[in-house]
């Protein structure tokens, strides 16, 4: 099923840089580096794929999907953080999801140093909403993908598999 990958897979294996494949990356929210694991680790994740081309102080960043097609970049904002973190050499970023089994075109997005405080600032934003609502324990129910099927919470509005059960 991933022989349509093939070409792909050695585009990406011919661009210049160091690579790093599954690389884990965490920091505290000052920014500086943690072990993934650390218990004041303030954000982590992992890249899929990363090629750090150090002479040219330039990163690419791609996250695999076989899914949906993602609407928004706030997890390429997110890897692209984490890169300027991880390599402070690095001065800009070009980061895209990549559907490989899919027909789907790789709209890449660029991110240089300067967006760094910007992308911080919507980071805490989210992060402190998450703190707000474990601390009133306030989990308003929102649709999401999983919802159809996976979902275990039989009483929320959302859950497909609830509907079908009621019916």
């Amino acid at each position: 099923e991933f022989t349509g990958c093939e070409a792909i897979a050695a585009s990406v294996l011919a661009l210049p840089g160091e690579l790093h494949v599954e690389k884990k990356i965490a920091f505290a929210e000052d920014g500086t580096l943690r072990e993934y694991w650390d218990k004041d680790g303030w954000f982590r994740g992992s890249a899929d794929y990363i090629s750090v081309d150090y002479d040219k102080k330039y990163a690419r960043v791609f996250d695999w999907k076989s899914g949906k097609v993602r609407d928004n970049n706030d997890q390429l904002e997110r890897m692209a953080l984490g890169i300027f973190w991880t390599f402070p050499h690095v001065e800009k970023v070009r980061a895209a999801f990549v559907y490989p089994v899919a027909d789907v075109p790789v709209k890449p997005t660029t991110y240089v140093k300067e967006d760094v405080p910007h992308i911080m600032a919507k980071l805490v934003s989210v992060v402190r909403r998450v703190e707000h609502a474990i601390e009133a324990n306030q989990f308003p129910p929102s649709p999401s993908g999983l919802c159809k099927q996976w979902c275990d919470v039989m009483s929320c509005q959302f859950n497909g598999r609830r509907a079908k059960t009621e019916a």
